[in-house]
């Protein structure tokens, strides 16, 4: 969408979506980064006024509320108490009314003493730039941290976003424009905003004429390897269309951590249970799981196949591939594939430390013809 002139807008159906992922990723990340951390951000570079048209809440209300529904729940535990003793985060919001709608809302909620709010009236750009310069200058690092950047355009620094992840325990969570940047690539007077964002000149040497499907693939995919090349050892990108089924953008998440490659899978097959990483607005949000059907299991066994065509494997291996290198989430491959792949001998069992038949535990090793 081009960027609203009020200070409150209608929410789409895409947006909600999103709010989905997000919410749910919340849901996992602050409990596993709370356990032993005892200080972690939540960042949300474009923020926003904090509400929708209809009193629906925006990214930074979804946020503190899944904050506070972790300190209250781990509260209550009377053993195996987390760490956690603050959570920060940080709203920054350049239109200068919205940020003071998200303050006043903020304001008007109960929020845990744990939790350290802070709306920062200035564009995302600079102010994570002083916040990378200030933990250089004290020779520090960032604390844990997960980051939002839904900007409305494209003027994203992609070497900001490589010094962000250049400290260990950061995430990132990216709206990447495709409507916008596929629209202007090749247009006079976009060359250097066009480099920032893809962090080198490398968008100069795409062919993109070609067909609209191959001419996606193509820009999308030369985002992507910069991330995995230069930014995040895992990447994950979930497309986002609209009502004309045209995509509108992608939403890349990036991370070098496993644990949190897997609970973001989960919460964006919250949003397509297909496994087509992908949501329309003619789909409804409300719905719960947006697209009612079975994950592709044939596709997923062709790629384990492919992958480990005469080739002997332990389980680790396998279930690190459909993680890493599958859309697809490590609960797929085992009833679905495996056991009726050994049923029809098309995989023998060399060895495994398993009870009872149709298991596969750590350490169990398969030969695939």
């Amino acid at each position: 969408m081009s960027q609203p002139k009020t200070t409150l807008w209608e929410l789409e159906p895409h947006t909600e979506a999103k709010h989905i992922i997000l919410r749910n990723y919340l849901r996992a990340w602050f409990p596993i980064m709370g356990q032993y951390n005892s200080r972690i951000l939540f960042l949300d570079g474009y923020a926003g006024p904090g509400q929708y048209d209809n009193g629906e809440d925006g990214s930074p209300i979804i946020a503190i509320k899944e904050a506070i529904q972790y300190l209250e729940t781990s509260e209550k535990r009377t053993s195996n108490k987390p760490a956690i003793q603050e959570i920060v985060m940080i709203f920054i919001e350049e239109d200068t009314d919205r940020a003071i709608h998200l303050e006043e809302k903020i304001d008007s909620m109960e929020i845990h003493k744990k939790i350290k709010p802070q709306v920062i009236n200035l564009n995302f750009e600079d102010t994570a730039t002083d916040i990378l310069k200030e933990l250089e200058k004290s020779k520090a690092q960032l604390a844990p941290a997960f980051l939002f950047v839904d900007p409305f355009g494209y003027n994203l620094s992609f070497e900001l976003i490589q010094k962000l992840m250049d400290n260990p325990k950061c995430e990132v969570f990216i709206n990447f424009m495709y409507e916008f940047i596929n629209r202007f690539i090749k247009r006079n007077g976009q060359e250097a905003v066009m480099t920032k964002l893809f962090g080198n000149e490398d968008w100069k040497e795409l062919d993109l004429d070609c067909e609209p499907e191959q001419r996606r693939e193509r820009i999308h995919g030369l985002y992507q390897e910069q991330l995995v090349n230069n930014a995040a050892q895992y990447v994950r990108s979930f497309e986002m269309k609209g009502k004309r089924k045209s995509t509108k953008y992608f939403l890349f998440y990036g991370t070098n951590h496993k644990t949190g490659l897997s609970k973001m899978k989960d919460a964006m097959w919250s949003v397509d249970a297909g496994g087509r990483y992908t949501f329309s607005d003619s789909t409804n949000p409300k719905q719960g799981v947006l697209f009612n059907v079975e994950p592709d299991y044939a596709y997923l066994k062709v790629l384990i196949c492919e992958k480990f065509s005469g080739m002997t494997v332990s389980v680790d291996e396998i279930e690190d591939f459909v993680l890493c290198s599958t859309p697809f989430k490590t609960t797929h491959y085992k009833k679905p594939i495996l056991i009726p792949m050994e049923k029809n001998a098309e995989i023998r069992i060399v060895s495994s430390s398993r009870k009872k038949k149709n298991s596969y535990p750590s350490g169990t090793i398969i030969q695939f013809p």
